[in-house]
């Protein structure tokens, strides 16, 4: 990567599809939506390329953008109080249970769907983080900007909030 005095355009074009892949694929677990995913992804290099003079050469570029792009959904979804996150789906290899299962499986799959999106944002957004993009406690902490332990708190939290409700639903 340039250094950070030296991020010019086809350096920057570089790093757009170096990790472009990746960012979205963050803003739209995080956003669930496509469109919003696009626009947020779009904003999260416009803000690495404003802010590249900040960026630390000797730390690693991943999880800055990352950062950037998780603190950016997270103030979308702020704004827009957003009560609902889309999974992408895990679709079960054809073959692999029976159709009884598969559509227990799927049912599984949207009744945990539904209640994650239950959670109060930062919980969400830790679930997320955690489970689905299996991210350490540090790695979290540092892209929200919490502590680990209030990382590891506020997960223990959602986990027996969601299997309490897990269990009323079962």
């Amino acid at each position: 990567m340039p250094s950070s005095e030296t991020l010019n355009d086809e350096a920057f074009r570089q790093l757009v599809e170096k990790y472009h892949r990746a960012v979205f694929g963050r803003c739209y677990r995080l956003l669930g939506n496509q469109d919003d995913a696009a626009d947020a992804t779009q904003e999260v290099f416009l803000r690495v390329y404003r802010s590249w003079d900040h960026f630390d050469p000797q730390r690693p570029l991943l999880p800055w953008i990352m950062t950037i792009a998780t603190r950016l959904c997270i103030d979308r979804l702020r704004r827009r109080r957003i009560n609902q996150v889309p999974w992408e789906e895990t679709l079960i290899a054809d073959g692999a249970a029976s159709l009884e299962e598969q559509v227990f499986s799927q049912e599984a799959r949207q009744k945990l769907r539904q209640l994650v999106a239950q959670l109060p944002e930062i919980e969400r957004t830790l679930v997320i983080l955690h489970y689905w993009e299996n991210l350490s406690y540090e790695e979290i902490a540092r892209q929200v900007g919490l502590t680990v332990g209030a990382v590891k708190s506020r997960l223990y939290r959602a986990r027996r909030w969601l299997a309490q409700a897990w269990e009323q639903q079962a």
